[in-house]
């Protein structure tokens, strides 16, 4: 058996190593569905468990509330207009501020990017941002003809087809397209 946090096993034929955690995720989350759809999607007793010490009793914070997705990244930028002019090749559209503003917002379909303007800000690795899309290479092409110079889109192991490109303040940025399940 894998080990899985401190009291969670899966069997190794369902992880193929440490390090893929979405595949595990994938597999927890089957659990958590066929579990719900077993009492009717139901909340009973055997369904809710009470967590141990240092919780004082209350349930656990992911089965009191859930967070549905996350509303909007903000980025600090050097250079508003520069970075406007980007997120706008990207396919972003100005909800308040502009190259002037010293805070503006951008929406492309559900997904908002907000960015600060900060003329000290040095860039650093911080992680990346993800965004889901339709179409990965339809979307990759769309970015070449906008100029861009985004990474060649590939198949990832989790079930992704993926690309990055990296905006003017060294922010990576991913697109992803979820691929059909090979079930």
């Amino acid at each position: 058996m894998g080990q899985i946090g401190t009291d969670t096993e899966v069997p190794e034929n369902r992880v193929s190593g440490a390090d893929d955690v979405f595949r595990r995720y994938r597999y927890f989350a089957e659990i958590v569905r066929d579990s719900i759809e077993a009492v009717g999607g139901a909340e009973t007793e055997s369904s809710v468990q009470t967590a141990g010490s240092g919780y004082n009793g209350h349930r656990k914070v992911s089965e009191r509330m859930s967070i549905k997705y996350i509303s909007a990244v903000t980025l600090a930028v050097r250079n508003m207009q520069r970075s406007v002019d980007f997120y706008q090749r990207l396919g972003f559209q100005i909800v308040n501020g502009g190259g002037e503003a010293h805070f503006t917002s951008l929406r492309s379909g559900e997904a908002f990017v907000n960015l600060s303007a900060d003329s000290n800000y040095e860039s650093c690795r911080w992680g990346r941002a993800i965004f889901r899309v339709d179409d990965a290479d339809v979307h990759f092409e769309v970015l070449r003809s906008e100029g861009l110079e985004p990474d060649t889109p590939r198949d990832a192991s989790w079930g992704e087809r993926f690309f990055h490109v990296t905006d003017p303040d060294g922010h990576e940025l991913s697109f992803a397209e979820l691929l059909p399940s090979p079930d």
